[in-house]
Formats: structure tokens, C-alpha cells, sequence
């Protein structure tokens, strides 16, 4: 089934158990933000200001792919990718209405 009833160990011994919790190490799986040349980290996040924006002009992160210099790790929660795609977007059609009918964009100057 799909409940947990007991961890078997390699020299053969168990223990009965109905829950585990397990340490994970995250990572990128997707390389594009690299091919874009977009700063990276060490665990292959991507290095944003905190507008979404990358190094790469016209590009931008949101989520748990990407985080400000000052986050030590991703912050791996549905509210916070929500939050940063919210702060992204916005700051992504600033840039198209500033582009479009040539007003000062105050985002313009702010890349990671």
C-alpha cells in the first residue's frame, strides 16, 4: 500500500514505524538559467535582487529556484514562490509599460 509500517535496515533489522521524516539536499534540475548566463549560486540557485531580477537584463526568477544573496537556502514554500512571482510579475510589466511608452523605469538600475 502506501502507508509506512516498518524500516528495514541492511543488516536485516526493523523498526515499526508510521511516519519518517528524511533530510533532502536541494538542486536545481534545469540548467537554463546557466545557458542564459544568469549568476548563479553554489547549489545552482538563482542570484536574484529582491525584484526577481537576475544579472541577465530581461530575465527574472521567482520561487525556490531562485534567492537574494542575503538567503542562505531556498525558501521551498508555496507562499514564498507565490510571493517572489507576485514581486516578479509586477516588476516585469513595469518593465514592458516603461519599454512601450518610454517612461523612467524605476526597476531599471536594481539587477542581481
Amino acid at each position: 500500500g502506501t502507508a509506512l509500517r516498518r524500516i528495514v535496515f541492511t543488516d536485516g533489522s526493523a523498526l515499526e514505524r508510521d511516519a519518517a521524516f528524511i533530510k533532502t539536499t536541494l538542486r536545481q534540475r534545469a540548467d537554463f538559467a546557466e545557458r542564459l548566463g544568469c549568476a548563479t549560486f553554489p547549489d545552482a540557485c538563482v542570484e536574484v535582487n529582491e525584484f526577481g531580477q537576475t544579472s541577465v537584463p530581461g530575465v527574472y526568477a521567482a520561487g525556490d529556484m531562485a534567492r537574494r544573496a542575503t538567503v542562505p537556502v531556498p525558501l521551498a514554500a508555496v507562499v514564498a514562490a507565490a510571493a517572489s512571482g507576485t514581486v516578479a510579475g509586477t516588476v516585469i510589466d513595469q518593465d514592458l509599460v516603461s519599454v512601450d511608452f518610454k517612461l523612467p523605469n524605476p526597476f531599471a538600475s536594481g539587477r542581481a
